[in-house]
């Protein structure tokens, strides 16, 4: 095992609401598993001083894959600022932190609200393994339109 390019300095969340849904009915869930999706959002930023510091933010949020309400209404912002080994190319570091950094985040808010959840009336629902890497091909997607202009 190898030491990773990409540390995380440091993470916290923004915003975190979670409210046991009363209208939730187990029985309408016949075979046990609840079906939803998890919407999220990315951003990140590049530090002005420093191409290899970044922010990324990542907000989610689970919704009902029909009518059917879920156990939960559920949804977080979590904030996190990571660096990139300076002998690492400003692009790679850039994918590191949109990819790698992404799916920290993302690994910390399952991690969190499967807690909280378990301390609720009803069974936790365990955000859904996700992949980041369509973030890292849209950014250089964009760079090269930008550079075309």
């Amino acid at each position: 095992m190898s030491k990773s390019p990409l540390r995380l300095e440091k993470y916290f969340y923004t915003e975190v609401t979670l409210k046991a849904n009363p209208n939730f009915k187990p029985e309408d869930f016949k075979d046990g598993k609840i079906d939803f999706t998890c919407k999220s959002n990315i951003k990140v930023g590049t530090s002005k001083n420093n191409p290899h510091e970044f922010q990324v933010i990542l907000n989610v949020k689970l919704e009902p894959m029909d009518e059917r309400p879920l156990p939960y209404d559920a949804s977080l912002e979590i904030v996190g600022f990571f660096n990139v080994d300076t002998g690492v190319s400003a692009e790679t570091a850039s994918d590191l932190a949109r990819v790698t950094g992404a799916s920290i985040l993302y690994s910390s808010a399952r991690e969190f609200l499967l807690t909280l959840m378990s301390r609720g009336p009803w069974e936790p629902l365990m955000l859904p393994t996700m992949s980041f890497t369509e973030l890292a091909q849209k950014n250089r997607e964009k760079k090269e339109l930008a550079g075309k202009s």
